[in-house]
């Protein structure tokens, strides 16, 4: 009951009062500083959407920079893996070739060690 004849009171000076110049000029002041207040609401409110696009336009760059990077390296590892198998191939029958070779070579020697070793019979 209080508050109610409080907050009564309080209207009547505020109607009271509405009518003086001096009361005019602050209630034009406030209402001037709530649209101030409010214009500023809406512009930091617009701004960090901004940003926020901004940063999510900056996060999209870098993750497709960073994408096709990853995709050219993968590509230069593959050529090279590609070159590497080549060489080893290349290596491998080169080793071959030269194995056969010897082999060639040293047949006739192996054939004479094996039949000496088959020939020749020992007695205790």
């Amino acid at each position: 009951e209080r508050e109610r004849s409080k907050r009564e009171r309080e209207r009547e000076i505020d109607k009271k009062m509405a009518g003086t110049p001096s009361v005019q000029q602050l209630m034009q002041a406030e209402s001037e500083a709530q649209s101030i207040v409010e214009g500023a609401r809406q512009e930091k409110s617009r701004l960090l959407k901004e940003a926020r696009s901004d940063a999510a336009a900056e996060v999209e760059r870098f993750r497709m920079e960073k994408e096709a990077e990853y995709e050219r390296q993968l590509s230069l590892e593959m050529e090279s893996n590609q070159s590497s198998g080549e060489k080893l191939r290349q290596d491998t029958e080169h080793e071959l070739f030269q194995i056969e070779g010897q082999s060639r070579r040293n047949q006739g020697n192996v054939v004479e060690m094996l039949l000496g070793t088959v020939v020749r019979v020992e007695y205790d």
